[in-house]
C-alpha cells in the first residue's frame, strides 16, 4: 500500500539512552485470490551501515486484505538525529512467501525525541532550541518550481549557512527530495496541508501528506493550513480543525498539530475555546497591530490568558529589502543615503532599499520580529516571510514587477544584506558585515548611511585608515555611522570586551569591470543525468574585486556534455528570460 510502513524510533531518555525503542507500523496486502502464508523481516541499519536491530514476523493474510502488523524492539547505543549531527538510520523491511523474497522497501528514519512546552519552548533530545525558521515557496531562478533534488539540497545548504534551523513548506504539502534534504543536513520542518475541509478528497490530501512523511526526522510539527479567514473563527472551522487534528492524531501519534491563524488571534482562539476545542500548539501569522504593535506585546497578553498552550510564530516579518539597492539618488541629491521608503520614480519602479526599513501595513522590520523572538522563552520559536523571493505578489509594486522582495534571499539564492543580520545572530561564529558598497562617484562629501551587522561586542569603523569611532553592540541589535564619502577603503574591524580582534570586514572603491569570475561550492558533480551544479558569476575590476555598480549583460555557452537548465539575476523588475530562446 501506499507508504505502508510507519516507524517510530525513540532514545530511552529525551538526552539520549541504551537501548532507543524502535516501533515499525507495516500494512501488508495480499493482492492475491488465496490466503496467502509469509514472514516480514525488518532490518534496522545504522548511521555506519552495521546491523543495529532485527524484528520478523510470520503469519497470513486473507484474500483482498491489509494486514496492520505491529513489531518492536529495540536499538542498542543508538545514534540520535539532530540538527548539528542529522545521522540516519535505514530501515530494510523484506516480505518472504515461500521463503523467497517478494518485496522490498527501504525507508531513512532517525532516533530523536521532540516536545513543546508552553513555558520552555520547543526541545529537540531534551534540549532547548529556539526554532529560527523561514517560510519557503518552491521557487527558483532558471527552473521555476521544478527544482531539480541536487538544487534543493543547495537551498536547504544556503539557509543553513545563514543559521537558519526550521522550514515551513508554505503553504503546500512539500517536494518529497526536500524533506530528504533536511534529514540529511538537519533542518528542522513545520510540514503544511494545502486546504481545510472534512470532505473525502480533502481529508485523502491530509492523510496522503502525513502518511508519506511522517518517517522524516526532521518533520517536527504538522501544520493544517495558512490563513482560512472565511472558516478559522467559525463553528464550522472548529468542526474542520477538530476533524482534522484527530486524523493527524491518529495517522501519527508522535507529533503536534498547529495551524496558521492570521488578524485577531484572541477572537479566533476564543470561538475555539467556546467550542471546547484547542489546537495542540497555537500558531499565529504576524501580530495583530490594531490591538497591541510595540515590542511583541501581542504575545505577551496571549501567553498570560493561555499559559498552558505552546506558542509558535508560524509567520513573521512583513519587512522588504532589494539586494545591492541603497541609494536614494533618483529623488532628491541632498538626502542622505537612507532607507526607509519605496521608489517612485519611474526609473526604480519596484525597487526597495536593502537596508530593509520598508514593511507591510502588517509587518514589523527583520531586527524587531526577532527581538520579539529572541526576549520570549515561551514563544517556541518564529518562521520569517521568506527564505527565498519568489515569483508573484509583488507588494506594493504592480507589473512590471514579477517578483517578490520578502526573503533574506533574493531568488537566484544571493544574501541580501539583511541575511547577514540573521547570520550574526542565529549563528555562534564571530561575524562583521558593512553596508552598502564603497562607489558613489560624484558624491564625494555626501553622507552615506552605514550600517554594521555584527556579533562581536564591539566595532570600530575605519575610512581609509583612519577611525570613525568604536561602538559598543547591543544584544540583536545592529550599529550605524554617518559618513561622508570619499573614496577608499572602508573597513570595520569587531573586538571582543577585551580588546581582542575577531573580525572584519571591507568596502572598497573598485575599479570598472574588467573581468568575469565563476565560482561554485563544488569543484564537480555527478554526470547521471540528474545531479545540478550551482555557478555563481562576478564582474570584477582588474585586481580581481567585485564591482557592486555592474549591470553588465552576461551571455553564457557550455561545452561538453552538460547543458545550461536555466539562468537569474534576481533582479525583481528584470524580463530577461531564464532560458535560452
Amino acid at each position: 500500500p501506499y507508504c505502508g510502513t510507519f516507524i517510530t524510533a525513540m532514545p530511552k531518555e529525551e538526552t539520549g539512552g541504551d537501548p532507543a525503542s524502535l516501533a515499525v507500523q507495516t500494512d501488508l496486502v495480499n493482492s492475491g485470490s488465496d490466503p496467502a502464508a509469509c514472514e516480514i523481516l525488518c532490518e534496522a541499519f545504522s548511521p555506519g551501515g552495521e546491523l543495529a536491530a532485527v524484528v520478523r514476523w510470520s503469519g497470513s493474510v486473507q484474500p483482498g486484505a491489509t494486514l496492520r502488523i505491529f513489531q518492536n524492539t529495540f536499538i542498542p547505543q543508538p545514534v540520535l538525529w539532530d540538527i548539528d549531527s542529522p545521522d540516519l538510520y535505514v530501515l530494510r523491511t523484506t516480505v518472504f512467501q515461500d521463503g523467497k523474497p517478494v518485496d522490498e522497501v527501504e525507508n531513512t528514519f532517525g532516533v530523536r525525541s521532540i516536545r513543546f512546552t508552553p513555558e520552555g519552548g520547543f526541545f529537540l533530545n531534551g534540549r532547548n532550541i529556539k526554532l529560527k525558521g523561514v517560510c519557503c515557496h518552491q521557487d527558483h531562478a532558471g527552473v521555476g518550481i521544478a527544482v531539480p533534488p541536487a538544487l534543493q539540497a543547495w537551498r536547504v545548504k544556503t539557509l543553513k549557512e545563514m543559521g537558519v534551523n526550521a522550514l515551513r513548506t508554505s503553504h503546500n504539502p512539500p517536494d518529497p527530495v526536500l524533506l530528504d534534504a533536511c534529514d540529511r543536513l538537519g533542518l528542522l520542518v513545520m510540514d503544511e496541508n494545502r486546504l481545510l475541509g472534512t470532505s473525502q478528497e480533502v481529508l485523502g490530501q491530509l492523510e496522503s501528506l502525513i502518511r508519506r512523511d511522517r518517517n522524516h526526522p526532521s518533520v517536527i510539527l504538522w501544520s493544517l493550513g495558512n490563513e482560512e479567514m472565511h472558516v478559522q473563527d467559525t463553528p464550522v472551522g472548529v468542526r474542520i480543525f477538530r476533524r482534522m487534528q484527530d486524523l493527524a492524531h491518529k495517522l501519527d501519534p508522535t507529533r503536534l498539530v498547529t495551524y496558521a491563524m492570521n488578524n485577531d488571534w484572541f477572537y479566533i482562539v476564543d470561538k475555539h475555546d467556546e467550542a471546547g476545542f484547542r489546537l495542540d500548539v497555537c500558531g499565529g501569522n504576524y501580530v495583530f497591530k490594531d490591538m497591541y504593535d510595540v515590542d511583541g506585546q501581542y504575545y505577551d497578553v496571549f501567553h498570560a490568558k493561555y499559559p498552558d498552550w505552546p506558542l509558535v510564530a508560524t509567520e513573521s516579518g512583513g519587512f522588504l529589502s532589494s539586494r545591492g539597492q541603497y541609494s536614494l539618488d533618483d529623488l532628491d541629491p541632498d538626502m542622505p543615503y537612507r532607507s526607509g521608503v519605496c521608489w517612485t520614480n519611474p526609473a526604480r519602479e519596484g525597487v526597495v532599499s536593502a537596508y530593509g526599513e520598508t514593511c507591510t501595513p502588517w509587518g514589523y522590520s527583520l531586527e524587531q520580529t526577532w527581538k520579539d523572538c529572541a526576549d520570549r522563552p515561551y514563544l517556541s520559536g518564529t518562521f520569517l516571510w521568506t527564505g527565498f523571493d519568489y515569483r508573484g505578489e509583488l507588494y506594493p509594486f504592480k507589473y512590471p514587477s514579477v517578483i517578490t522582495r520578502f526573503g533574506i534571499l533574493d531568488l537566484c539564492g544571493f544574501p541580501k544584506d539583511l541575511a547577514f543580520y540573521l547570520r550574526a545572530w542565529w549563528r555562534e561564529e564571530s561575524l562583521v558585515h558593512i553596508f552598502p558598497h564603497w562607489n558613489w562617484p560624484g558624491r564625494e562629501g555626501q553622507v552615506i548611511d552605514v550600517w554594521c551587522f555584527s556579533n562581536c561586542p564591539r566595532v570600530e569603523l575605519l575610512l581609509n585608515g583612519l577611525s570613525l569611532g568604536i561602538k559598543d553592540m547591543q544584544p540583536n541589535g545592529h550599529l550605524e555611522w554617518q559618513v561622508p564619502y570619499q573614496p577608499g577603503r572602508l573597513e570595520a574591524r569587531g573586538f571582543d570586551q577585551d580588546g581582542k580582534l575577531l573580525e572584519s570586514d571591507v568596502r572598497e572603491t573598485t575599479g570598472v569591470p574588467a573581468r568575469l569570475h565563476l565560482s561554485s561550492d563544488r569543484s564537480g558533480f555527478t554526470a547521471d543525468g540528474e545531479d545540478v551544479i550551482v555557478v555563481n558569476v562576478a564582474v570584477q575590476d582588474d585586481q580581481g574585486r567585485l564591482v557592486p555598480t555592474a549591470s553588465n549583460l552576461v551571455c553564457f555557452e557550455v561545452s561538453g556534455p552538460a547543458h545550461i537548465l536555466g539562468v537569474g539575476n534576481g533582479n525583481p523588475t528584470s524580463h530577461e528570460p531564464d532560458k535560452a530562446s
